[in-house]
């Protein structure tokens, strides 16, 4: 079995002991059932990672570990980038999760005309865990990050400062192909045809995904994987 994945935004810079978050130890202490001397690997969503060796396992009370000097992975392959509209109810989860896993660099909340879904500080810190749990699954070292919500013109001006092209989801499309980029998709109901011509004015092109209309998190998915895997 490989070993466990473990968040610690604070690493020591030249290893040292460490003790756990609550959540954290809860989790590998009951779950994982780690004891005195197994070992796991810590990541601070940053790029670093130690490896670390369990040293003691209070009866109540976090596990302390020793970590060894931090390591930083490079971010390789493409730099994409989701601003979406909120889907209905748990499907935000399993968006973010199955994208994260998929190696995306961050997530922008959008507001649309059509959006069915409002965003709060409740889902932020949601949102946070499930990037967590996703970067520990998928053994990546990079935490994607939230981004404030704002219009989808915000997001794609965003996205040409930072040197990267948009690209919107709306049937009849080009097919979307391998490289860096903003993925901008709308609510159920697709983007108003004034989101459309305003994106467009902003320098964004439009991409689809084939005769059909998929959910928000489906989509989401299909052009992150396109645009991620060779």
């Amino acid at each position: 079995m490989s070993e466990p994945w473990a968040y610690e935004p604070s690493l020591p810079a030249q290893g040292g002991e460490v003790t756990l978050s609550g959540d954290e130890s809860r989790h590998l202490s009951g779950a994982r059932r780690l004891r005195a001397g197994d070992t796991l690997i810590l990541f601070d969503g940053q790029g670093r990672t130690s490896a670390a060796q369990v040293v003691e396992v209070p009866r109540r009370g976090p596990l302390v570990v020793e970590a060894s000097p931090p390591v930083l992975a490079a971010q390789d392959g493409a730099e994409v980038h989701l601003a979406c509209a909120l889907p209905k109810g748990n499907r935000l989860s399993q968006l973010l999760d199955m994208a994260t896993q998929l190696g995306v660099r961050s997530f922008r909340p959008i507001v649309c005309q059509r959006s069915v879904s409002s965003w709060n500080e409740g889902k932020r810190e949601r949102c946070e865990r499930i990037l967590v749990e996703a970067c520990k699954q998928s053994r990546r070292s990079h935490l994607p990050v939230i981004h404030a919500e704002t219009t989808p013109v915000q997001a794609a001006e965003w996205a040409r400062t930072q040197g990267l092209s948009s690209l919107v989801a709306h049937p009849g499309g080009a097919a979307a192909r391998t490289g860096s980029a903003l993925i901008l998709l709308g609510p159920e109901g697709g983007f108003a045809s004034q989101e459309i011509e305003e994106l467009l004015r902003a320098g964004a092109s439009q991409v689809g995904l084939g005769e059909g209309i998929l959910r928000i998190e489906t989509a989401a998915v299909a052009l992150v994987a396109k645009l991620v895997l060779p």
